[in-house]
């Protein structure tokens, strides 16, 4: 890597992972491009919950208000029994998050998490992040690394990260070709409005519903406690 410039990091992906990190990157004086297949950012997914490891790191990029804006923080988690609805406290979160932790715990819808993301490296980077380029592999020689798109293109940086997901052509040029499989566990998500649950679930808490052989995590925004 050469010592009269800045250095350079490709990115192969503009999921979470991948905006985050190159968020992080331009925080430290590193410069980044972000190639996502995507040929545009559409709002995708349900709801995450973020627990204060993670939220530590959002507030540390200056996205604070913008993460309060549009996320729900929650008093409490539980979880339920299926049958019966029965109750368990798993923790307290809220107030008891910030004072423990030092960062509070969110729960957002995942498309205005990802925008939010997406908006802040627009801001930090224009033009930087790149639309419509797959990623399909790279080569290194002595002036660096190349990043191959499938248009043809051929971009050089320092360092490249793989954040493109599971069928990443990157991933199997560096760790072999082995194929994804399985595992038998899925998760499933979803939004519900709170004014369409029974009247005893509307509170502003994370419940994990469990049964046999299966969980489930549906995330409720409270509008009037969140």
């Amino acid at each position: 890597m050469s010592t009269h410039r800045r250095p350079k990091v490709l990115i192969a992906g503009a999921g979470i992972g991948g905006l985050v990190a190159g968020l992080s990157l331009l925080q430290r004086g590193i410069e980044v491009e972000i190639f996502e297949q995507a040929s545009e950012l559409r709002e995708l997914g349900a709801g995450v919950q973020l627990s204060a490891n993670g939220t530590r790191v959002l507030i540390a990029l200056g996205l604070e208000q913008e993460m309060q804006a549009i996320a729900c923080e929650p008093s409490g988690k539980e979880i339920r029994l299926f049958s019966t609805g029965r109750t368990w406290k798993l923790f307290d979160l809220g107030a008891s998050s910030r004072a423990i932790y030092g960062a509070p715990y969110w729960m957002v819808h995942r498309g205005d998490f990802h925008r939010v993301l997406v908006d802040a490296f627009t801001v930090r980077a224009p033009g930087r992040l790149h639309l419509g380029s797959r990623c399909t592999g790279f080569d290194q020689d002595g002036d660096g690394i190349w990043l191959h798109l499938a248009n043809g293109e051929r971009r050089r940086g320092d360092v490249v990260v793989s954040a493109d997901g599971v069928h990443s052509a990157i991933r199997r040029q560096i760790g072999g070709d082995t194929k994804p499989f399985f595992s038998g566990v899925a998760a499933w998500r979803g939004l519900v409005p709170t004014e369409r649950l029974p009247p005893p679930l509307r509170r502003d808490v994370g419940t994990n519903w469990i049964g046999p052989g299966a969980t489930s995590s549906p995330i409720r925004f409270a509008a009037a406690s969140c």
